[in-house]
């Protein structure tokens, strides 16, 4: 893997998360935080019609169809479970953690 890389090769990653631009894993990372499309354009200053832009995107480097099929991803991904769409295995890389709740009194 290492050698085809240095010898010029591409190296694709298993993982479809690596697929995604930095902009593109801000804008999963905002979704699986339940945040809508025009808080995420508000929080990044940019337009609906660009988030909405990023979140088709993301669908097709991911396999996904629908925006339901992306928020299920995206809240799988932030909360660091492996998790299915549709009846697909999507993974999603355990290094994302919710905070713990314990000690927040409501």
């Amino acid at each position: 893997m290492i050698q085809k890389f240095a010898a010029g090769g591409s190296y694709i990653s298993a993982n479809p998360i690596d697929r995604l631009s930095n902009r593109e894993l801000q804008i999963l990372h905002m979704i699986g935080k339940g945040m809508s499309t025009r808080e995420t354009a508000h929080s990044l200053n940019l337009s609906i019609k660009t988030v909405e832009s990023h979140r088709q995107r993301i669908k097709r480097k991911l396999n996904l169809t629908t925006g339901t099929q992306l928020v299920q991803y995206a809240v799988n991904w932030f909360t660091g479970r492996e998790g299915g769409v549709a009846g697909k295995t999507v993974g999603a890389p355990s290094h994302r953690r919710r905070p713990s709740r314990r000690g927040i009194c409501s």
